[in-house]
């Protein structure tokens, strides 16, 4: 916690492919990591996630989205939980301002 404001670092693991068990354990991860979150925020309403989260939130974080389809990184369950770490309240930073084409996360 530096001057009120508490810093999060973390490597979100890769989960490798959907329907294999690191994604399971990848889904797992990321629903104990929210709720641990939920508690360092009623701690901590000053909370900074940084890190890499090994999730593309949208189509625009990618350069071929089409080629990234179906895989890892970009599935439906991966960006549902990018959400609900944004529905705790946090802001994606990177979406704050506009951005120009081809600039990925």
């Amino acid at each position: 916690t530096v001057e009120g404001v508490r810093i999060v670092s973390a490597y979100f693991p890769n989960g490798q492919a959907p329907g294999t068990e690191k994604f399971a354990y990848k889904m797992r991860w990321l629903d104990a990591l929210r709720e641990w979150l939920r508690g360092e925020m009623a701690h901590h309403p000053k909370l900074a996630l940084l890190g890499d989260y090994n999730i593309a939130p949208d189509d625009r974080d990618v350069h071929d989205p089409k080629a990234w389809e179906g895989q890892n990184l970009v599935s439906p369950e991966e960006r549902a939980h990018f959400v609900q770490l944004v529905e705790l309240g946090l802001t994606d930073a990177f979406r704050k301002f506009e951005q120009p084409e081809k600039l990925y996360t």
